[in-house]
């Protein structure tokens, strides 16, 4: 990985750091992928070094949209718990991935841990409103990440929730829980009432049968 680190990789060029991982993967057995992985995590948890630091951060997420599975869940779980942006940063966008290629293996509760645009740096909590954008409109357990925003006694959370709703509305109305929109819709502040009202309304137009339709064909 120190060949990688000082190959002039340049900072934010992802096809680039995922065409070079590529080209060094080719020539490593899978173990050797994952001890290659846990190297560039440690170097990312102990450099002091930023751009080291984001350095580590892109190659760990070209390793993850080679192989989705080369990055365990505890690992991330770690860059999410980080005192460091640039870390946390790097586990939302981790489970942004996950969520566009396996959805299934989000941990949501994490998830939710970063989508606090009141408390996160804006590079953490845009990807992680992402990732739970993407993984409503395939599991519908994804809804806790909007119903903790839509709690949240700080508006900038609420608005949020309204605004990622209406995303996925556009989208997918089916996805839009009606009783979260409802709530949302009698919100304190006018602002956020009047951007819910939309939302409702879109919401209103998909009857009960249509959206338990979106995640499964099949019912007992």
């Amino acid at each position: 990985y120190t060949t990688l680190f000082r190959s002039g990789l340049p900072l934010g060029d992802h096809d680039e750091a995922e065409r070079r991982l590529s080209r060094l993967f080719l020539l490593l057995g899978r173990s050797q992928q994952q001890a290659f992985v846990e190297a560039v995590i440690q170097v990312a948890v102990t450099t002091s070094d930023h751009t080291v630091q984001l350095l580590a951060s892109s190659l760990l997420e070209a390793a993850d949209r080679l192989d989705p599975m080369l990055i365990t869940t505890e690992a991330v779980e770690s860059l999410a718990r980080s005192e460091r942006d640039a870390l946390r940063t790097s586990a939302a966008m981790l489970m942004w991935q996950w969520a566009e290629t396996l959805p299934g293996r989000v941990p949501i509760p994490l998830l939710a841990r970063l989508a606090v645009p009141s408390r996160e740096d804006w590079y953490v909590y845009a990807p992680a409103e992402a990732a739970a954008k993407q993984l409503l409109l395939v599991r519908a357990a994804a809804r806790a990440v909007f119903d903790r925003m839509a709690a949240s006694h700080d508006r900038e959370d609420r608005e949020a929730a309204v605004l990622d709703l209406l995303d996925v509305a556009r989208v997918d109305p089916r996805a839009i829980p009606l009783d979260l929109a409802q709530r949302l819709a009698g919100d304190q502040d006018p602002q956020v009432r009047a951007r819910a009202a939309e939302l409702l309304a879109v919401a209103e137009t998909v009857d009960a049968q249509e959206r338990a339709t979106l995640q499964s064909k099949f019912g007992l």
